[in-house]
Formats: C-alpha cells, structure tokens, sequence
C-alpha cells in the first residue's frame, strides 16, 4: 500500500518513474545494492569490477587507467610520464638524465663546466710563447662566432701569425715543466701563474725540454700532476687538456723522438687516473700527422702552418665538451 502511495506521488512529481521496481536498470536499485554488496560481482566498492578497489577498469589499482601499478599513467611502469621507463623524466633510456642517449652524463657536464666567461690559460715553454698556435686558435674562436672568453696568461705572445691578434699565455721558453717541481729550479713559480687568476681552462703542452734533457716520464707526469692540483685548487671544476706533444725532433738530439714517443705513450694512463667529473683531463693528440721536416722551422718549433694545425687540434677538443659555448 505504501509503495503504491509513493508510485503515486512519483508518477505526479517525477516522470519516467515507473514503479517500485528492483531491477538492475534502475538507479536508486543500484544505489541500495551496491550499500548491501548486491552487485554481480566479488567486491565491495560499488562499482562494474571485481577487484575491490574504486575503479572499474579490472586491474589492481584504483586509478581507473589501463594499467595496475596506481600512476597517473597507462604504461604499467612506476612512473607517471608515459614513456617506457621507470625514472619519471622525459626520456625513455631508463637513466637519470633527461636527454634521450644511453649515458648520464652530458647533462651534468654541460652544467658542471659551462662558465659565464671562459678563462683560458695556456701552459707551456716556448711552443706556447714564441709559436703560433694560441693566436690561431683565439682567431679561429672568433672567427666561428665565440666571444665569451679571454687568454690569459703573464707572458704575451707576439709572434706575426697570419694577422692574428697578441694573446697572453703562460709560455716560458726554455722552461722544463720539471723545473716547477719542489726544489727544482723554478719551484713556486705555477703557484704565481695560477693563483687568483681564475682559471677554468687550460692548455698543457709542456714537456719538450724535458725530453730533450731526457727527464723520465715519470718525472714529467708528476710535474704535470702538480700543475692539475694547482689549477683545481684555484677553480676545482677547472677542464684541463694535456697534449701528447708535438715531435721533439732536432737534427743534433738523437735521442729526443723516442722520449717523446715514451712521455706521449704514458699520458693516456695518467690522465685516466687524474680524470674526474667535477674536473676532466683531456687528452688531446698533438702528435699524430704533424710532420716537422714541413710544419716546423727546426725539427721542434711550429711555423705558421704547424701553428694552424696545432690549433685546429686544440679546438676540435674543445668544442667536444662545448667550450667556449655561445
């Protein structure tokens, strides 16, 4: 009786009631059975799957997309980006960076040793001083559209380079990078050179008296390590490119190419060992193709045309880690 007293009352206020029905069409008959746990199904959140949670897509999670894992995403993994791997970044290799490729380090050097205004300090004796490849190189940075940097250095090299301009080096002709060890002849001087000049680029190629005095490698490459420890003391994410140095080949030192060859073959291994990522060491080939009977004046100083090779060697490292950037 009650019921029908209502229908009545529907069929006035609300069109389209049509009775007191239960069946599963009806909304306030799902309502009610869905507090009682009547639907078809095994679970008991009210809606059109059985896996007990608040979606009804049938998977394991309630998030109500394609997958099982609760993300915001349809791909089944555990992040929310949509790609196919699990770091939440925009890539999908599965690393921690976010540029597509298989390393993760990229990213990082480009921040690590991108700089306002880059520093760039040559390092070396007198193929740095009185030869022409740091005025080449400076030419051809700017003549590639680079301006955010300056040479720097106490000596000035002055050397008639195809017009290019003067630059400021640590060029010392003569000097034995040794020299600069403890007790040696010019011990302290790098400490001048380096300190408070700021310094985030250097160009080591030093060690051509050295094997022409036939110093051992061993001797060399701890001078070196000392100049590396200064310049990070200095700038601790310093980039440091060391040479494998040009042909030592005089027509009265017969000995001098095969120290060279000896002192080139062991910087590899010691860069490897002095070689971080806050502050890399580069190892740049200086070596390799350069002929001195046509590229120098004396079997050990560049001309203009051994300058411009040695230059172009110097920026294609450079440019490897995107230094100068514009």
């Amino acid at each position: 009786m009650i019921c029908r007293i209502w229908t009545i009352l529907y069929l006035l206020l609300i069109p389209g009631i049509t009775g007191c029905s239960h069946s599963g069409n009806d909304t306030n008959s799902d309502q009610l059975s869905n507090i009682s746990d009547g639907d078809a199904d095994a679970d008991t959140d009210g809606d059109s799957d059985a896996d007990g949670d608040s979606d009804t897509d049938g998977d394991s999670d309630a998030d109500g997309d394609s997958d099982a894992d609760g993300d915001s995403d349809a791909d089944g993994d555990s992040d929310a980006d949509g790609d196919s791997d699990t770091d939440g970044d925009s890539d999908t290799d599965g690393d921690s960076d976010a540029d597509n490729d298989s390393d993760t380090g990229n990213d990082t050097s480009e921040m690590t040793h991108r700089f306002d205004h880059y520093k760039i300090m040559p390092i070396g004796d007198s193929i740095t001083e009185t030869t022409c490849f740091p005025n080449l190189l400076q030419q051809k940075l700017k003549d590639d559209g680079f301006f955010n940097f300056t040479f720097i250095g106490s000596t000035l090299n002055n050397q008639a380079c195809d017009g290019a301009s003067h630059v400021q080096t640590e060029g010392h002709g003569g000097w034995l990078v040794t020299s600069l060890l403890p007790k040696g002849a010019n011990d302290g001087a790098a400490q001048g050179w380096i300190k408070d000049s700021g310094v985030n680029v250097a160009l080591i190629h030093f060690a051509t008296n050295d094997v022409w005095s036939s110093k051992s490698k061993d001797e060399i490459l701890l001078a070196h390590t000392l100049l590396v420890n200064l310049l990070r003391e200095e700038t601790p994410n310093v980039v440091i490119f060391v040479a494998q140095i040009i042909p030592v080949n005089p027509s009265d030192c017969s000995q001098c190419l095969g120290n060279t060859l000896s002192f080139n073959a062991a910087v590899p291994a010691w860069a490897d060992q002095m070689n971080t990522s806050e502050s890399p060491v580069i190892v740049v080939d200086q070596f390799t193709g350069f002929d001195t009977a046509s590229l120098t004046r004396d079997g050990v100083h560049p001309n203009v045309e051994g300058g411009k090779v040695m230059a172009q060697k110097w920026y294609d490292a450079m440019q490897v880690l995107n230094i100068p950037h514009k």
